[in-house]
């Protein structure tokens, strides 16, 4: 049996059902290209996978171009900027 033709079947067997209930209790996720299955046991949620597709691993987008990196960078942005305000109002109380 082909892949094309292992997908198409409608047949699934117990130890595809097995793997199944096995990878959404990790918490898997597939690669958008391959669909290779990945595991996040630490770390960011940059992805790298064996076909050296580069993925966000929260929300399955290109590595980057997703909206999560945008997200954090904003939030990294607004963060930096509450930092600077609470060092300049902490030097205006010393004068």
């Amino acid at each position: 049996m082909t892949c094309k033709e292992y997908k198409i079947s409608a047949t699934t067997s117990e130890d595809d059902e097995k793997f199944m209930a096995f990878v959404k209790g990790k918490k898997f996720k597939q690669c958008p290209k391959c669909k290779f299955w990945v595991e996040k046991n630490e770390g960011c949620d940059h992805m790298t996978c064996k076909c050296k597709f580069e993925f966000c691993y929260k929300c399955g987008g290109v590595y980057m171009k997703c909206e999560c990196v945008e997200k954090a960078r904003i939030e990294m942005e607004n963060r930096r900027r509450m930092l600077e305000e609470r060092r300049l109002k902490k030097m205006d109380r010393k004068k």
